[in-house]
């Protein structure tokens, strides 16, 4: 979000990262207004965000992962799906 909202390469972002220090990474969904972008905890986590936390989970030492849907809370299944997409981005099985 914050990538696209000040035009900054997120991976670059990511390079610089002190993941010593991170102790738990947090994943969301957000609104585009094509201009900017909110983080609104709303909606389903898209691919270039998953794919961030693929890279950031491996940089962090399997550090935990909190997915945040606040509004808009879908069925149990629709979350879950998401939290299993989160399992198999990082190779971790139930």
């Amino acid at each position: 979000m914050s990538a696209h909202n000040h035009g900054f390469d997120p991976a670059l972002y990511l390079d610089a990262m002190p993941f010593d220090r991170v102790v738990q990474l947090h994943v969301a969904g957000h609104t585009d207004h094509g201009t900017h972008i909110i983080d609104s905890h709303i909606g389903p986590v898209v691919d270039p965000v998953w794919e961030l936390l693929a890279i950031a989970h491996r940089r962090a030492a399997g550090v935990p992962i909190l997915l945040e849907w606040d509004a808009e809370i879908p069925a149990f299944e629709v979350v879950h799906r998401e939290a299993l997409r989160a399992l198999e981005l990082i190779g971790t099985a139930l």
